[in-house]
């Protein structure tokens, strides 16, 4: 497997020589979506597992950007995730590439965000691939992610965060294990090995929002434990964590206020 240094790798390759002004990234073919992916990350366009075009309306500069997954050999039993983003150089169009973490079964965009904003709410849902960035000018542009990790045990969703204030640069900002969950316990397994009947078996994201205060810039999560389905006390109690965004030149949000979830209650 990759190292997270490998990924916030970010190389700028032209596109197949056009003006920016006689064709648009959205009316490319599936075909030649993938082939623009391919070519981001030097790959085979048959080694590209999935690639699919997201527009950016109200964005000159950034038209739009591809999600996609590839092997980075033929025969790889990894799948890895990455963005390819077009962007404008007069009448020219490029493409910028970055990695988007370990292996992925699935990759999603979820929204389009202000990081500049006062306050934003990220509405977080079930993840579905019909998912999409809303549509609106930013001052601090950056996509909203979400990735299931592959051969993960337990079963796990990240959440990413990824600048587009760059044209020529996406950089992923934030990048967290939001959804986890083990396999609960067994009939057979509580009968000859009981486990405490109060244990949790993972944690999921409730909610989200972004926030901006002078120079400080927030991600607050509100995060659930996931309880076994032998537990006799009350549902677990949501808790908040908190992230920061570091300065540069590795601008990352930075986990600020170390949170535990709270233990159930118990009567």
């Amino acid at each position: 497997m990759s190292t997270l240094a490998r990924f916030a790798l970010v190389l700028a390759l032209t596109a197949p020589p056009a003006s920016a002004l006689a064709w648009s990234p959205s009316r490319r073919s599936e075909e030649a979506v993938r082939a623009d992916f391919a070519l981001a990350f030097g790959v085979p366009p048959e080694n590209v597992v999935e690639a699919h075009y997201y527009e950016l309306p109200g964005m000159a500069k950034q038209p739009g950007f591809i999600l996609g997954r590839f092997r980075e050999k033929a025969d790889g039993e990894w799948i890895f995730p990455g963005i390819a983003a077009y962007f404008a150089k007069g009448e020219e169009l490029y493409l910028a590439r970055a990695w988007l973490g370990s292996a992925a079964t699935k990759l999603h965009a979820i929204a389009l965000v202000d990081l500049d904003a006062e306050e934003t709410k990220v509405q977080i849902g079930r993840w579905r691939a019909t998912d999409a960035p809303t549509k609106a000018k930013r001052r601090w542009p950056a996509l909203v992610l979400a990735a299931e990790r592959q051969g993960d045990e337990p079963t796990s969703v990240d959440l990413l965060i990824v600048s587009l204030r760059d044209e020529d640069a996406p950089e992923v900002l934030f990048e967290r294990p939001l959804e986890r969950r083990w396999r609960d316990v067994s009939d057979e397994e509580m009968r000859t090995n009981p486990r405490p009947a109060g244990m949790l078996i993972g944690h999921r994201l409730e909610a989200m929002r972004v926030e901006h205060e002078e120079k400080v810039y927030r991600v607050v999560l509100t995060e659930r434990g996931v309880d076994s389905r032998w537990n006799p006390c009350l549902a677990p109690e949501p808790y908040e964590t908190t992230f920061v965004l570091s300065d540069p030149p590795r601008r990352r949000f930075k986990e600020v206020t170390p949170a535990l979830p709270p233990p159930l209650p118990c009567r």
